[in-house]
């Protein structure tokens, strides 16, 4: 785990237990909440989801408050839960649990990006602020006698009529 806060098979087993039935067991239909070797997606399959879900995640802070760890551990595990649902969609009512599980994480990343900002986390996306003092009126006359005019005096009448 690169991250602190990143969540476990549990945490995101628990947004999508229909992913965690026994692949070996065809009858059953008990949730084992928790990705194993008998699931599918199996616990490999499901750490690489997160692991994703983390990098993305933790792409967009430099470094994440300790004091945010449970929240961003609950937003990744959204994103992860999200993508295998898309990815082991088995019809048209879990690709629209994989939408859904998308919307609240977008909307538990606001939050968290809002949470960041308070606790004066540094956000990639901030703008640089550039300063450099005003130029000096004369600046232009010393920078045009210090470099000879390359066009004739014909074309610079044209271009520069003053």
């Amino acid at each position: 785990m690169p991250y602190g806060w990143e969540p476990t098979t549990v945490q995101v087993a628990v947004h999508v237990p229909w992913l965690t039935v026994s692949a070996t067991n065809p009858g059953s239909q008990t949730y084992l909440n928790d990705f194993t070797s008998d699931t599918v997606p199996n616990a490999t399959s499901a750490a690489q989801h997160i692991t994703q879900a983390a990098t993305m995640i933790g792409a967009l802070f430099s470094p994440l408050p300790n004091a945010l760890y449970d929240l961003a551990t609950a937003v990744t595990a959204l994103y992860a839960a999200a993508s295998l649902a898309n990815a082991y969609a088995r019809g048209d009512e879990d690709r629209a649990a994989a939408v859904a599980l998308m919307a609240r994480a977008t909307a538990a990343l606001a939050r968290l990006k809002d949470a960041a900002d308070n606790a004066g986390a540094d956000p990639l996306d901030a703008q640089p602020v550039i300063y450099a003092p005003d130029p000096v009126p004369w600046g232009d006359a010393l920078l045009q006698d210090s470099y000879p005019n390359p066009y004739p005096a014909a074309l610079n009448q044209l271009y520069n009529p003053l």
